[in-house]
């Protein structure tokens, strides 16, 4: 990755020189910790339905449990609805076909889309580093459904890797070559998503004469129940362990990385003093024009992140959702689950270091991400039809639509938000030659405060999307089934796609 490797090089000169690792070496530190913490996260994915599955068989509606009450309340709920589509059933004849397939097998669609959710949710609030440790310990021990609920609590609580990356690369990368920097962060996500889940799968495979680990633990006088799978649950603590001794070791702060904001700042700051003292009324109309320059970034800026955030809540959802589709039309075990997911993380690590990497800069970044839309588009058809057809033949398809999907969308509306100067539209190259130069004359003059309040509104706007979508989605699958659902979140995208391709950037 020769663009790289130059564009790192460059940079070591202008980083400060109380810090002892440049770019590059910062830029390594923070993939090898977030592919870490990935295969760590997406271990319990495969392994969601036939967890939930695992906990429905052992507290039925009978026992007095969390998980037992909540069974009896969708139980009402499902009844309400089939009241309500017979007395629709003239205009909703197609409904009860839907409804003969899900029956209850959606309710643990419903109940991974909750806890989906409820961990999306709890990001928003706070996300102290040693917690991922901590919901580890508390899944490897919940051999019930209330104390996986809240390991999985306190699990949303303590989940921030993803955005601590990409808020690092900011800081540690120029403007020009960031939407390749972020990249990294994608191919990352890639790889954990290609591995994580088959590993997942393969440690919860374990019989207890491969790998007992209530007997290992009865050595040292530990007498607890375990929760299913505790082998993998184990592994990402072991993970986690180790990710958090590596950053601890080896990362340095990144904040005001670069000495140059500072003389630039002093620089901005005389020129305004001499600008002042020649003419009190010309700098006053520099300022009002600065002003109005700042309104149409912000207008920018706000547009980008409300598509951002319904894009978010719209495949988040759909992407949750996917493995316990797979569980409820196909009886996909864990080891078929870790698959199938492994599969859409290789090709989005293929996408990312073959496509985006090396196209973006020529397209632009608006166009990739239009392009990344049109994949999620593709996918969740490709649901539909083999939804409607209950057939394997598609599944090429959502493969491929939501790998494409997955490696293209985020990182580069991340890139986007930083790309945008103070008039509102993007910081483009033009073409000379053979020789990509820019076509500003100075690079975007926000401070690094600037790209950093960026950054966290569009994060939040995406950390919303995510939030939400995974309950809102499982509560139409379990309502109306998988066609329906997906037809509409494809409908979705579709007006996502519409509304970006008429921002002006």
């Amino acid at each position: 990755m020769p663009e790289s490797k130059s564009t790192s090089t460059s940079t070591l000169t202008n980083s400060k020189p109380g810090l002892k690792k440049g770019p590059k070496q910062i830029l390594k530190i923070v993939i090898w910790s977030l592919v870490i913490d990935i295969l760590a996260f997406t271990c319990i994915l495969p392994l969601l339905p036939k967890t939930i599955e695992s906990y429905r068989a052992l507290e039925n509606y009978e026992s007095n449990t969390l998980l037992a009450r909540i069974l009896i309340y969708m139980q009402t709920l499902r009844e309400i609805q089939v009241d309500l589509v017979n007395w629709l059933h003239p205009f909703l004849s197609f409904q009860k076909v839907e409804m003969a397939k899900v029956s209850e097998s959606a309710d643990i669609v419903l109940l991974g889309g909750m806890l989906g959710s409820l961990y999306s949710i709890l990001q928003c609030i706070v996300a102290p580093i040693f917690g991922n440790i901590a919901w580890t310990v508390m899944w490897l021990f919940a051999d019930n459904f209330t104390k996986f609920l809240v390991a999985r609590v306190v699990a949303g609580l303590c989940e921030a890797n993803l955005q601590l990356s990409t808020t690092i690369i900011s800081d540690i990368s120029k403007p020009e070559s960031r939407t390749k920097q972020m990249a990294y962060v994608g191919i990352s996500f890639s790889i954990g998503f290609t591995f994580g889940p088959a590993i997942g799968a393969y440690f919860a495979s374990m019989g207890s004469d491969i790998f007992d680990l209530k007997k290992i633990l009865g050595y040292f006088g530990i007498s607890a129940n375990l929760a299913p799978f505790s082998n993998a649950a184990l592994f990402s603590l072991v993970l986690l362990i180790f990710e958090t001794i590596y950053v601890y070791k080896e990362l340095p702060e990144t904040m005001g990385y670069f000495s140059s904001d500072a003389s630039d700042s002093e620089n901005d700051e005389k020129a305004t003093h001499e600008t002042g003292a020649k003419s009190k009324n010309g700098l006053s109309d520099k300022l009002a024009l600065r002003g109005q320059e700042t309104e149409k970034s912000k207008s920018t800026i706000k547009r980008v992140c409300m598509v951002y955030f319904g894009y978010m809540l719209v495949f988040s959802g759909m992407e949750y959702t996917l493995t316990f589709l797979m569980h409820n039309m196909f009886s996909y075990s864990n080891k078929q689950q870790g698959a199938f997911l492994g599969t859409i993380g290789l090709f989005a690590a293929i996408f990312q270091g073959f496509y985006l990497r090396r196209f973006v800069s020529k397209i632009g970044e608006r166009a990739m991400v239009l392009q990344g839309f049109v994949g999620c588009i593709i996918g969740m058809f490709s649901v539909v039809l083999m939804a409607s057809y209950s057939s394997k033949t598609y599944l090429n398809g959502v493969i491929l639509g939501f790998s494409f999907a997955s490696a293209i969308v985020t990182t580069t509306m991340n890139s986007i938000i930083t790309l945008i100067n103070a008039e509102g539209v993007l910081e483009r190259k033009q073409q000379s030659g053979n020789k990509l130069v820019d076509s500003t004359t100075k690079s975007n003059p926000d401070s690094p405060s600037t790209y950093a309040s960026r950054l966290g509104d569009f994060r939040s706007y995406g950390q919303l999307g995510r939030a939400f979508g995974p309950g809102i989605v499982s509560f139409v699958y379990w309502l109306f089934g998988p066609t329906v659902c997906y037809f509409v979140g494809a409908l979705s995208v579709a007006l996502f796609t519409l509304f970006l391709s008429r921002i002006k950037l």
